[in-house]
């Protein structure tokens, strides 16, 4: 097939004035040629060739010659050369979206938009979990010391049984990653909570309902394994997941204390995800067993809220869902375990002094 031609404009980059050139190309030419007024002949290689069109008009520039540019007007030319180009793989993604009509710019906005709202709903949260393993247990310290100083002014402590749950606690191994350190504070609230420093507060109203010393194991090991797993943080850092992976990403760890200090408060409230409460649950089973103590007392538990959640809901549910499905899984576990049971004299004794 002959090859057609056209005009075009070259500038050859050491003058200013733009050379008007006879452009040849081909259906399936491997290189666009012009020819200048004076016979000068130019031949370039599509491999070496960077372009950039814009409706009818393209602009090309030479990798070897790059002060160079021949600038063609010419809807036939822009489209076939955009598809010769499209063949050998030379287009870059800037240009296909440059090309692209109305009704698919549109959808890929679209697109776009529904991804990135995807991302934010599904994706975001579970790489902010996946952050938390990068910052230093300092930032729970901080927070938890933070937390502590601003409610415990509005704390009822009860020294006495306070003693007697340190003593309860060194009773049991926590299998705690750092220090716990516990308090007993006066509520008719039915509620107990672990802050990330590794203390555990645990009311008054709770302790009274209890009628089984390993029900209070359980919470304790189930409240100790918040704590080993960090659930407090990632469970903060899901709330603050924007804030925290920009932060992360330009090495601004300062600066994810300071917010998640700003929002220290929201630890007592913080909803346990499903799979945090699954964890939880399931080391705290494991300490019972390991502490030679009946993992019955992790249902006992349960049922006791479960009971309570008839005449209020307590404080303590808002943050630790209480499902039906935790319910048979925990009662399941216990089935298919093998443990033994000892009698502990010093727990019953213990849990006596913290029902007083």
């Amino acid at each position: 097939m002959m090859n057609r031609q056209l005009k075009a404009v070259y500038f050859d980059g050491t003058l200013s004035l733009p050379h008007q050139v006879v452009l040849e190309y081909g259906e399936n030419l491997p290189y666009v040629q012009f020819t200048l007024a004076d016979g000068t002949y130019h031949q370039w290689l599509l491999s070496s060739l960077r372009f950039s069109r814009y409706d009818h008009t393209v602009e090309l520039r030479n990798v070897n010659l790059p002060d160079a540019e021949l600038i063609v007007e010419s809807e036939e030319f822009a489209e076939r050369f955009y598809q010769i180009m499209l063949e050998h793989s030379r287009v870059d993604v800037s240009t296909r979206l440059t090309n692209l009509g109305v009704k698919q710019l549109f959808i890929l906005t679209l697109a776009l938009l529904a991804a990135i709202v995807l991302g934010y709903i599904y994706v975001l949260p579970v790489v902010s979990e996946k952050a938390v393993d990068f910052l230093p247990q300092t930032i729970d310290n901080e927070i938890g010391t933070l937390y502590v100083e601003s409610v415990s002014p509005t704390w009822s402590v009860d020294t006495a049984k306070t003693r007697s749950l340190e003593e309860f606690a060194k009773e049991l191994n926590l299998k705690n990653r750092k220090q716990l350190r516990f308090v007993v504070v006066r509520s008719e609230v039915v509620n107990a909570y672990a802050i990330p420093n590794g203390q555990i507060v645990v009311h008054t109203a709770i302790l009274d309902r209890m009628t089984h010393p390993e029900e209070l194991a359980a919470l304790l090991g189930h409240e100790a394994a918040h704590i080993n797993h960090r659930h407090s943080l990632k469970m903060l850092s899901r709330s603050l997941a924007g804030y925290m992976i920009t932060s992360l990403l330009l090495g601004d760890l300062s600066g994810v204390a300071a917010v998640i200090a700003d929002n220290a408060d929201m630890i007592q409230s913080l909803s346990y995800s499903r799979k945090f409460e699954q964890e939880a649950d399931e080391e705290g089973l494991k300490i019972l067993i390991e502490n030679q103590l009946d993992p019955q007392g992790m249902v006992y538990l349960f049922e006791m809220l479960e009971k309570e959640s008839g005449r209020a809901i307590p404080v303590i549910l808002s943050s630790h869902p209480l499902t039906e499905q935790r319910l048979n899984y925990v009662r399941d576990w216990i089935e298919n375990s093998d443990y033994e049971i000892t009698p502990n004299p010093r727990i019953k004794e213990l849990f006596a002094q913290l029902k007083n």
